[in-house]
């Protein structure tokens, strides 16, 4: 193959990789998600904070935290779930649906970052 075709063809096989990491990610939000913050992101006012402001959370870690062990603060009048049964995988593709869909324009999450989050959870 020659390498310019080598190269497009590597691009579009990343551009479809990134794609179904970000499709498994809407369909966790979908699913684990949007029940309470709704499938915009905006939350319901006084009962569940947005997820498109994310005031609450002030770093990767915390919101990997969040994902794995859930909250009772004063937040959220019922708190959040923990998500700790999710594999390390689906909690990177939903935080990076999460960041493409809502513009913060955070780095990827991966695999290893969340294994070595879940290590350090405070719980």
């Amino acid at each position: 193959m020659h390498k310019l075709s080598k190269f497009y063809f590597c691009c579009f096989l990343g551009i479809v990789i990134s794609c179904n990491r970000l499709s498994d990610g809407e369909k966790t939000y979908i699913n684990a998600c949007a029940n309470c913050h709704m499938e915009n992101g905006q939350g319901v006012a006084n009962l569940v904070p947005a997820i498109v402001s994310a005031k609450f959370v002030n770093g990767r870690n915390q919101l990997i935290c969040l994902m794995i062990e859930g909250s009772k603060d004063s937040t959220s009048q019922f708190g959040m779930p923990s998500y700790q049964k999710l594999s390390n995988a689906q909690i990177a593709n939903v935080l990076n649906y999460i960041n493409s869909k809502k513009k913060f324009n955070g780095a990827f999450f991966n695999e290893n970052e969340i294994e070595g989050v879940r290590q350090s959870c405070p719980n």
